[in-house]
């Protein structure tokens, strides 16, 4: 259960605490000898050895690495016997990210000193830095043994036992720690909370149990209590705990929205509900502590739609507390979205734009609705603003474009497209978008093959976009071009959304033009069927296809209500001539 919405990560996540060396390094100038090649000694005694190794140090600690390595490289080969060379070799490995050869040179470092704990340590490191933590215990196990009070082993192995999910050693190693006072109240929790993550219930409730005799004014505890009795199965047990919460300090707000969480958790949303009000209105809570807690509730669909009129009248009084807060004032206009309500949204949204100064998240909220509702004359002049406002926004701008080519400004939309992909940079994803909306424009203008090759281009970066595919296959379908391929792309763009009753027509389109009308009929009834606002382009659709199947009475009708919704089609006219000619 989420008990501080701002720790929520560190609250439910497992503390790993990996033992690492970090090598600290500065750039200084570079020891150079006469002959502008670092001195490098070759085989021969002791003193060489001395010699070659205390000058690699100095490399290392000026900051050049290269010269560094050559050296303690030379030492190797010089006394293959000596793990010093090994271990700093694994340390600047490590540092540089090269982590093969660091492991290869800390293994053999740890092999020929079979005594040295820190060796034994840094390998334990690397092998858990690869989640590799089978290996890592092995190391660190055999760090203990040569230091067997060292507290910081204990508390590296400790969470490695943990990580690995060999609980009983892990609390014999981190029971040691508490009882000598080594591990702060932070540290127990992400013990319990592992244990509670591997479903050791009865181990994290002794655990928890300590942390609540020793915290009897902390219910964030008590809260950790109640959710392991839960999950035991003892929600007697676990009401009371919340209960008692309550009890003791009903008008705390961190203790609401404890057991409001609780409560949500439960499905009990009358009750929980009824801690809103007071939580919202408790003054020593922070705006940022309420914004999050709300956020939190908004995640919840069920919990939104179940109590809208709540939700809704507390955001209001919130609103009050906060003017001119604009993320405070879009949560409302969030649950509109949330409720389906995107007319009421988009109308919040407007107010927000006129009540504040800066509105760049609510500005882009907006204009995502009125493009999805295909408000294009609003979209054109609120994107035209929103792209001059904050013209470094790549959405801003294909936005705009967009609502240009509805409006047919195809200049406007060229240059704004050409901005974007500017923008785009290397940005892949963000050339892919921008690649499409020009794909539109250029079939616009009836610049077919332009068109294709840039759906091309797009396909190349996602190959498996159901958006592409089905509008690539609908444009080929309409020129009668290489319908094989456009049935292909169609085919799999509804497998990928078999829901979807745009990619539906367009399937069934793509079957019309291929001659196959029984198919077509049945895939673009099944579109209409799925169309909550009879679209006028369906309902065209359908018309071609009963016409020919020689149905054209019914041919006709289809074709008067797509001319009733889309006045401008007036080219099905000489269409229903036709049939009625017939």
């Amino acid at each position: 259960m989420d008990l501080d919405i701002q720790e929520k990560d560190k609250m439910k996540g497992k503390l790993l605490l990996i033992f690492t060396i970090a090598a600290a390094f500065t750039a200084c100038s570079r020891y150079i000898a006469q002959n502008g090649e670092t001195a490098i000694t070759t085989k021969g005694n002791e003193a060489q050895y001395d010699y070659m190794l205390s000058e690699a140090y100095r490399q290392k600690y000026l900051g050049s690495m290269a010269d560094a390595v050559k050296l303690f490289e030379e030492c190797k080969k010089s006394f293959p016997e000596k793990a010093v060379p090994y271990f700093e070799l694994a340390q600047i490995y490590s540092f540089q990210g090269n982590k093969s050869d660091a492991k290869i040179n800390a293994l053999r470092a740890e092999k020929l000193e079979k005594d040295n704990y820190w060796y034994k340590m840094f390998c334990g490191g690397l092998y858990s830095s690869e989640k590799n933590i089978d290996s890592a215990i092995v190391f660190f196990e055999g760090a203990l043994k040569l230091k067997p009070d060292d507290n910081d082993i204990k508390a590296v192995l400790g969470q490695a036992y943990l990580q690995a999910g060999d609980l009983l050693k892990a609390e014999k190693v981190l029971r040691q720690l508490t009882d000598n006072g080594e591990y702060n109240e932070t540290d127990i929790f992400n013990i319990v909370n592992s244990l509670i993550e591997a479903k050791h219930f009865k181990e994290a409730e002794e655990w928890t149990k300590k942390l609540v005799k020793q915290n009897t004014e902390e219910v964030k505890y008590q809260a950790v209590l109640a959710e392991i009795y839960r999950f035991e199965g003892k929600n007697n047990l676990a009401d009371s705990c919340y209960n008692s919460i309550i009890a003791s300090n009903p008008n705390d707000g961190e203790s609401q929205m404890l057991v409001m969480n609780y409560l949500i958790e439960k499905e009990d949303y009358e009750n929980a509900s009824s801690f809103l009000g007071s939580i919202l209105e408790n003054n020593s809570i922070t705006r940022e502590r309420k914004v999050d807690f709300l956020r939190y509730l908004l995640n919840d669909t069920t919990f939104v739609k179940t109590k809208f009129s709540v939700l809704e009248s507390n955001l209001i009084k919130v609103e009050g507390q906060f003017p001119n807060d604009e993320e405070v004032y879009s949560l409302r206009a969030q649950v509109y979205e949330m409720m389906g309500l995107k007319e009421k949204a988009i109308e919040r949204y407007y107010e927000i734009r006129k009540e504040n100064k800066s509105t760049f998240y609510s500005d882009q909220k907006l204009i995502i609705l009125l493009a999805e509702e295909k408000r294009f004359e609003e979209l054109f002049n609120v994107a035209k603003t929103f792209a001059t406002n904050y013209n470094k926004s790549i959405l801003g701008k294909v936005y705009y474009g967009i609502a240009a080519v509805e409006l047919k400004k195809y200049d406007i939309a060229e240059e704004e497209f050409d901005k974007a992909m500017i923008l785009a940079g290397n940005d892949e994803k963000m050339q892919f978008s921008v690649l499409s909306a020009q794909a539109d424009l250029e079939y616009r203008q009836k610049n077919f093959e332009k068109s294709f090759t840039l759906l091309e281009s797009a396909l190349k970066i996602e190959p498996e976009d159901a958006g592409t595919l089905n509008n690539y296959a609908y444009y080929l379908a309409e020129n009668n071009s290489d319908l094989k391929r456009a049935f292909q792309m169609a085919a799999k763009a509804i497998k990928k959304e078999p829901q979807n009753g745009t990619y539906i027509d367009t399937y069934g389109w793509v079957l019309y033009k291929m001659g196959k009308y029984k198919p077509a009929l049945k895939e673009i009834k099944r579109a209409l069927d799925m169309s909550k606002d009879r679209d006028p382009e369906l309902l065209e659709h359908m018309g071609y296809v009963l016409k020919s199947l020689r149905k054209c009475d019914e041919a006709v009708n289809y074709w008067q209500e797509s001319l009733k919704r889309d006045p401008a089609k007036t080219y099905l006219n000489e269409e229903i001539e036709k049939c009625k000619a017939r």
